[in-house]
């Protein structure tokens, strides 16, 4: 049977994973630092090989310029010597002098080009050495402090694990501590409110005892109270049923003396007549019957009786004059009430016909 070959690159990949799973997050951190130098240093030398290829470059420029510096003074030259020789040996100081101020200028251009070009080269030469220690220092880093970095790394990773498991037992500790305290304060808070309570009840049982009894005294007084009420309430209630019926013998002792005064005549006369109807007593007088004997003022009688009464009932009662006042209001309404059924009992005889033929006899 063929087995189909293993791939060694995923297995190198998958143990990688798995390393990876199982660094810490110190050690991840300086993996990425040293993937971010790294990544510099490859951007360095980038930088490196570009300022190389610029040097080259104007290396190459600075030796053609001065080819063509070269070329051009000799073809200065050889354009004076043909000048020269065209024109003999009359030659004007002036000319000379403005060939010399131009060859001057020429020369003094193409110096502060090669000036120019010096700097840049400087420059250059500059960059390409701060690149090449820079890459020094990482290439010592990478052979010299690295190695000392990891060390460093491990002895600290150690460190923090003491620390940790210190702080643990550091921490069981003081939780210990805080639930034993955390039961001293609960007992304590305990006994505490039970003694505010029993003091609390205590407090209140006073306050309860100190007050049935002084309700007791006070009801006892209400008692007491009650009692002489109750026997004054007697005592008004005997002398109202006394005050009524002496009201109502008053009462009949004056209708009796009302009715010997009003009492019908044994002979009654004829009334004169104007053919077969009787005059009419209306016309015949300025007040109407109905409004004379309903105007009639019945309680005269009664004044000296009534203050009399008045006078024996607030000398014998002065303490109890406010209730006795309403009592004998009362017996007033009453009297009055009772003293206005007689008037209209006499005044209904007075309308009756008998009456009116005695007027008109009379008359």
């Amino acid at each position: 049977m063929n087995r189909r070959p293993r791939n060694k690159k995923i297995k190198a990949k998958r143990t990688i994973k798995r390393m990876d799973d199982g660094i810490t997050t110190e050690e991840a951190l300086v993996g990425y630092k040293l993937e971010i130098m790294r990544d510099e240093l490859f951007r360095l030398n980038h930088k490196k090989n570009q300022f190389n290829q610029v040097l080259v470059s104007k290396m190459q420029r600075l030796s053609t310029i001065r080819n063509e510096g070269v070329q051009y003074l000799a073809g200065l030259v050889n354009q004076v010597k043909d000048m020269l020789v065209k024109e003999g040996s009359i030659t004007d100081s002036s000319k000379v002098l403005d060939y010399m101020k131009e060859t001057w200028s020429l020369k003094v251009a193409a110096e502060r080009r090669l000036k120019e070009i010096e700097v840049k080269i400087l420059s250059v030469q500059r960059d390409t050495e701060s690149t090449k220690s820079e890459i020094e220092k990482w290439q010592k880093f990478e052979v010299l402090t690295r190695p000392i970095n990891d060390e460093r790394i491990k002895v600290l990773h150690h460190e923090k694990q003491q620390i940790e498991s210190r702080f643990c037992s550091i921490a069981a500790h003081m939780q210990d501590h805080h639930s034993k305290r955390e039961k001293e304060i609960n007992r304590r808070t305990r006994d505490a409110v039970n003694e505010a309570t029993e003091m609390a009840a205590k407090r209140v049982l006073e306050d309860v005892f100190s007050g049935c009894c002084e309700d007791k005294i006070r009801l006892r007084c209400l008692k007491g109270e009650h009692d002489e009420l109750r026997r004054r309430m007697d005592w008004l209630a005997s002398e109202i049923d006394r005050l009524q019926k002496e009201n109502i013998r008053i009462q009949e002792h004056l209708l009796q003396i009302k009715l010997t005064h009003r009492s019908t005549p044994s002979v009654i006369g004829e009334l004169p007549r104007d053919g077969d109807r009787l005059h009419k007593a209306d016309s015949m007088f300025d007040l109407k019957l109905e409004d004379y004997f309903s105007n009639l003022d019945l309680n005269d009688a009664l004044k000296s009786v009534l203050v009399g009464a008045e006078d024996i009932e607030g000398a014998s009662h002065q303490e109890s004059k406010g209730s006795f006042s309403e009592v004998v209001s009362t017996n007033r309404q009453k009297e009055d009430s009772t003293l206005d059924d007689s008037d209209g009992i006499m005044r209904a005889q007075f309308n009756s016909n008998e009456w009116k033929n005695l007027w008109y006899s009379g008359c």
